[in-house]
């Protein structure tokens, strides 16, 4: 069966991406002649793939603001939506991150590897030692201690000894994966244990959704870098939100569930939302510090 033109687009952009990040990988220049190799279809697929890299660059990207729609979104937005929030997370807050990651070592000893955007409050004492997780995604190296290591989110409570997973919150659900060793996640009286690979996902409808990854793209952020397959455009956004200044909205909610495949780059936000919109004839309007939006 021929592929669809997006399905071909979305097999082109990860292959691109692999070669992006290693120019000298063999394994990845092969799979881009076998690619090329196999039509015309697949020639132009890579070939728009590259263009579009090509234009998203930091200085082709749609900067600054366009007129009445940026002034009218911040107008509605109002600047007490920036700050308001801003300013009760810091309060409360014992580490935020800025716009990039940063790694913090606990009085216990643990590590902390706090995603850009990001903010936790801890509690450590000779009973046990909890973090509570504010906003964004973290990843915790925990070290072998009787007392246990807890970390909440919006009601979740990830507990463990001896691993390293992750945390994430989103706007619709918390998220825990593990890299390796195992966690028992508990929201309300549900309980569920996972071991290396498997992810829960908690939603707002109060549901626990187990799925299995390779545990190596859990916490893949730490190293610039983020691994989707099949993943809703907004599973991207999410994460390049807390790298964007002034953040990012969604003007067409068609685009939320748009799928997208591929190793994503983190150290160009903005050049990367607009290669994965353009996975999607989508557009990217760049005006920070004030909104960057997303738009057919």
């Amino acid at each position: 069966m021929t592929k669809s033109r997006e399905a071909l687009r979305e097999e082109a952009v990860d292959i691109f991406l692999r070669l992006d990040s290693d120019p000298e990988d063999a394994s990845a220049q092969s799979m881009r002649d076998a690619f090329i190799a196999r039509g015309p279809d697949e020639r132009r697929a890579y070939e728009s793939v590259a263009e579009s890299w090509s234009v998203s660059r930091p200085d082709k990207v749609r900067r600054g603001p366009t007129g009445r729609a940026i002034l009218a979104i911040a107008a509605v937005v109002g600047v007490g939506w920036f700050v308001g929030p801003e300013l009760l997370i810091r309060l409360e807050a014992d580490h935020v991150a800025g716009k990039t990651p940063r790694t913090i070592t606990l009085a216990s000893g643990d590590l902390v590897y706090l995603d850009a955007g990001s903010a936790i409050s801890e509690s450590i004492d000779d009973v046990g030692r909890k973090i509570d997780l504010l906003r964004g995604a973290a990843f915790f190296e925990v070290t072998p201690d009787t007392r246990p290591f807890i970390v909440t989110a919006s009601g979740v409570e990830a507990r463990a000894t001896g691993t390293g997973y992750q945390v994430e919150m989103t706007r619709n659900e918390v998220l825990v994966g593990i890299n390796e060793g195992s966690v028992e996640v508990r929201f309300g009286k549900l309980p569920v244990m996972l071991e290396a690979g498997e992810v829960a996902r908690v939603s707002q409808s109060q549901l626990i959704d187990l799925g299995i990854v390779d545990p190596a793209t859990i916490g893949r952020w730490r190293t610039g870098e983020i691994v989707l397959q099949d993943a809703p455009l907004s599973t991207l956004v999410e994460v390049l939100n807390r790298r964007i200044a002034g953040g990012i909205i969604i003007l067409d909610e068609s685009l939320s569930d748009a799928k997208v495949t591929g190793v994503f780059s983190l150290e160009d936000p903005l050049a990367t939302l607009q290669l994965a919109a353009s996975l999607h004839g989508a557009s990217v309007i760049a005006a920070p510090p004030l909104l960057t939006i997303l738009t057919r």
